[in-house]
């Protein structure tokens, strides 16, 4: 297991340098040793969202949805302490995340809708899962909006970010009717 990370990490240096094709060589090589690592597939995932290769963005990520499902089970088997539980549950809302991003670039608003979806039903204070869904009906159904931003002023009551997007909802609803 220590080989198959230390291989991931040269991977992860590849990747930062923007070598993709070494990345994903060293990526696919510490798989094969540990196939129960998300990481690797998860940062496949992301070279393949940044060449817009869409397909096999959403297989890497799928890929490491899988394997943080099956980690995310055994800590229950386990009976693990719950910072590990807790751990491997935003890994797994990140990346179900991640792949709702590449659901909604790639034209597939339901799929991404249901991958935000996902990640707040394992990790119930995911915010970006949650902008991603105002994201989503931006301009479609402002109290849906601003539904999802007052929800996450209830988790994060000083987020100034959801603060702005909702006074942006309360004028465009104010606009819309007039």
């Amino acid at each position: 297991e220590d080989y198959a990370r230390s291989i991931y990490r040269t991977g992860l240096e590849a990747l930062t340098l923007g070598d993709y094709p070494l990345a994903i060589q060293n990526y696919n090589f510490s798989q094969a040793m540990q196939p129960e690592m998300p990481q690797p597939a998860a940062d496949q995932g992301y070279i393949y969202f940044t060449q817009k290769k869409w397909p096999q963005s959403i297989d890497c990520y799928k890929q490491a949805v899988a394997v943080n499902k099956l980690l995310l089970k055994r800590t229950v088997e386990y009976n693990s302490f719950p910072e590990t539980k807790s751990g491997i549950a935003l890994d797994l809302a990140n990346t179900l995340t991640n792949l709702g991003v590449v659901y909604k670039e790639s034209g597939n608003n339901l799929l991404a809708l249901h991958s935000y979806q996902e990640a707040i039903s394992y990790y119930p204070n995911h915010l970006d899962a949650r902008f991603n869904i105002a994201v989503l009906f931006w301009n479609n159904d402002w109290n849906k909006v601003q539904q999802v931003l007052e929800e996450i002023l209830k988790i994060d009551p000083g987020n100034s970010r959801a603060q702005q997007y909702l006074a942006t909802v309360y004028r465009s609803v104010a606009v819309n009717k007039r």
